[in-house]
């Protein structure tokens, strides 16, 4: 990873969402991470995320 770049981030009670790009070797790779956090940590953690940039790397 060569760079992460924070496009949207957002919290309601004890849920959190964050859209980010990574900048990866295989390209830029969109990512939506959502997560819910209770008693100051994270309970939960959902990740979604285009994987074509590194499927088609690897040819």
């Amino acid at each position: 990873m060569q760079d992460v770049r924070v496009r949207q981030h957002t919290a309601d009670r004890e849920f959190v969402a964050t859209r980010f790009d990574l900048d990866t070797p295989f390209g830029v790779i969109p990512v939506f991470d959502c997560f819910r956090a209770a008693d100051g940590l994270i309970q939960e953690v959902r990740p979604f995320y285009d994987p074509r940039p590194t499927t088609n790397a690897a040819g």
